[in-house]
């Protein structure tokens, strides 16, 4: 189990003599519940955009990368041009692709580790001895996990915004080899 985050102060006064209260334990354990499970919704849901995401910015990337398509003109400038921003597209479809990867594999939700509290010497001591402990440990790993989730979030918030670049390259692209055809 782990220790609870309290000043040693009060880790050594509560046991002896402050006695914890089994309501007052069973309530903060069960907002510590909703919010572990608030933490776990939210990096699923942040895994599922992001794979959806990937999935997308991956078959746009096989498009733009077939479809790359360069007028032979005999004015080399607008050539170059449209050559850089087919480049420009690939690199940053490739930034999104990273980001998005980089999301998914951002370290992993962590759970309760069931062993830790399903022994039967921890069953024989009271409830109100017990649910601290457990609650102490709810709050490191909804801690872990916020900050890891935080993370994923910024990873894709950085491929949304690379994306955003892609679809602005495609689409000036698209008008420029529209406007050098005719």
């Amino acid at each position: 189990m782990c220790q609870n985050p309290e000043s040693p102060e009060e880790n050594q006064l509560a046991p002896q003599a402050i006695p914890v209260d089994f309501e007052t334990a069973q309530a903060i354990l069960d907002i510590a519940k909703k919010e572990y499970e608030y933490e776990a919704d939210r990096s699923k849901s942040i895994d599922a955009r992001a794979s959806t995401c990937l999935s997308v910015s991956a078959v746009v990337f096989a498009l733009v990368a077939n479809a790359i398509k360069i007028p032979k003109q005999i004015d080399i400038k607008p050539t170059m041009i449209l050559f850089d921003l087919y480049t420009g597209i690939l690199i940053s479809l490739g930034v999104t692709i990273y980001f998005f990867a980089k999301t998914l594999v951002t370290r992993q939700f962590k759970r309760y580790d069931v062993a830790d509290i399903a022994k039967y010497s921890l069953m024989r001591r009271p409830a109100a001895d017990v649910i601290p402990e457990i609650v102490s440990t709810l709050s490191l790993l909804i801690k872990e996990n916020t900050s890891s989730t935080d993370d994923k979030v910024s990873s894709y918030n950085t491929g949304i915004k690379a994306l955003k670049i892609s679809i602005l390259l495609i689409g000036f692209t698209m008008l420029l080899t529209t406007l050098l055809s005719q």
